[in-house]
């Protein structure tokens, strides 16, 4: 059985990220902050959100592994053989 724990005192961050989310200007949102703060658990909150809303959603972490690699972490979403930055972007 998987226990679901509410999110709670978290109302700014998450209407601020739903606002952005709204935002037809947007594209999308990053969450930052220091190590321990609760950001894996804001960004979940929010994806999940947002794919309720008909959002097409993606999860992605930097890896100190993978630093090297420029946006890396986006690779499983780019078309093979694509190597420029720029179509790693698109």
């Amino acid at each position: 059985m998987r226990l679901s724990w509410p999110l709670i005192g978290r109302t700014g961050q998450m209407r601020s990220i739903g606002s952005a989310i709204a935002a037809p200007d947007v594209a999308g949102v990053v969450v930052s902050g220091a190590a321990g703060v609760g950001k894996s658990r804001i960004a979940r909150e929010a994806l999940i959100a947002a794919e309720a809303q008909g959002c097409q959603g993606r999860w992605v972490v930097g890896a100190s592994s993978a630093r090297s690699i420029p946006l890396g972490a986006f690779a499983a979403w780019t078309r093979h053989g694509a190597s420029e930055t720029v179509q790693l972007v698109r």
